[in-house]
């Protein structure tokens, strides 16, 4: 398990962005982003990106930790020292202020149109938030996510007479950290992002998703190959190479890997990893043969084929895991409990509302297949999955 370990450690630019100095630029960026962001983002960020911010961000902390001594003596070897020193410190601020413009796709931002949604109850006045900023982790693309939830956006906008955005995350980790630097009050989480979350900074499951009988809705990974690839079962994956999506995702890493090792007792020392940013991007991977096979959410890849984006002829699905709760809707853990119900009551009362709205086709995307409305969530759904980084020998803090 220590070997598998070593392997999660591909991800350490994306780990890395979640230490205190990447917060703090994170939290500069998210705080100069306000109300201007545009919608136009990148599909993908390239991962040599945070690899330099960790680099840079080390940098400058090593030259901070310097100035202090200069303090000890008034020679004039230590004036022209402390002048180097200044001279150094103006560099790596210069420097970090290109860091941060670097890093201002981080969250895609859209703001929300006013609604006209007959039936929406009339909550205005009434939350203690003057404005409510939702996250998106990146299951698929920025651009289609933010369109999509227009309708969503423009409900609760109307809702409670305040303004509105949709952010998506390029990462896991970047969703994260925008709630812990309070820019996000509602996130749309996978499982194991929420239980990292939900470790890391309190963020709290709000809404799941309920199938027409009643049930906790669910999902599952599919583990994909090219359609005319001669791999035909889990086994026949050693040696090759593999898409997972982030380090963090449910479906799109940890569920697969686990996936692998209990059918297969294929660790990632025994093939390949490589990690795409997103569901989309694996099948992509797959189907140009970039990689001989790789995982995607079963709720994804369905989205895909019924809009078109997915040709499920290109690929074959040679495993399908158990069950997966539905990711859940969690909320910043220092919102109020009266702002936590009132929000709360806004979706729930989306149940209600008349499904060509598109207000609860988009609210409930990713939340489970099958899912037809809304429920309370219950955290000890997701008690099994906690389970899992264990099993594959990783400390579910590594997965930043």
């Amino acid at each position: 398990m220590n070997q598998r370990t070593r392997k999660t450690g591909r991800s350490a630019a994306r780990r890395g962005m979640l230490g205190s100095a990447a917060v703090l630029l994170l939290i500069g960026l998210l705080a100069g982003c306000g109300q201007t962001a545009t919608t136009n983002a990148p599909t993908t960020v390239a991962p040599t990106k945070a690899a330099t911010t960790v680099a840079t961000v080390a940098a400058t902390t090593a030259t901070t930790a310097t100035v202090a001594p200069t303090k000890a003596a008034t020679t004039v070897a230590t004036v022209a020292a402390t002048t180097a020193t200044t001279a150094t410190v103006a560099a790596t601020t210069a420097t970090t202020a290109t860091v941060a413009a670097t890093a201002t796709a981080e969250l895609a931002q859209g703001s929300a149109e006013v609604g006209t949604f007959a039936g929406a109850p009339n909550l205005k006045g009434k939350l203690s938030l003057t404005q409510l900023n939702i996250a998106f982790i990146p299951s698929e693309n920025a651009a289609p996510i933010l369109t999509d939830n227009k309708p969503l956006l423009a409900y609760l906008k109307q809702v409670f007479g305040i303004e509105v955005t949709g952010k998506v995350g390029t990462s896991y980790s970047a969703v994260i950290e925008a709630m812990r630097a309070g820019k996000v009050d509602l996130a749309f989480y996978g499982p194991f992002s929420y239980i990292l979350a939900n470790t890391e900074i309190k963020a709290q499951a709000l809404l799941q998703g309920e199938t027409a009988d009643g049930q906790q809705a669910s999902y599952t990974s599919l583990i994909i190959v090219p359609a005319a690839s001669p791999i035909k079962t889990l086994a026949d994956i050693k040696g090759k190479t593999f898409a997972f999506v982030e380090v963090a995702s449910t479906s799109g890493h940890l569920v697969p890997a686990y996936t692998l090792l209990t059918k297969a007792n294929l660790t990632e020392q025994d093939y390949k990893p490589q990690y795409t940013g997103s569901h989309p991007a694996s099948y992509e991977a797959v189907v140009s043969g970039k990689v001989d096979a790789g995982a995607i959410a079963s709720d994804v890849f369905a989205k895909g084929v019924a809009d078109g984006t997915i040709d499920p002829t290109k690929v074959r699905i040679i495993d399908t895991s158990i069950p997966i709760p539905g990711s859940p809707i969690a909320i910043r853990g220092e919102i109020t409990q009266a702002d936590r119900d009132l929000i709360q009551q806004a979706f729930l009362a989306i149940n209600d509302l008349p499904a060509d709205t598109g207000v609860s086709k988009r609210a409930l995307f990713g939340l489970g297949t099958g899912a037809v409305k809304l429920r309370v969530a219950d955290d000890a759904v997701y008690n099994d999955l906690r389970k899992i980084p264990a099993a594959l020998g990783i400390d579910i803090r590594s997965l930043k």
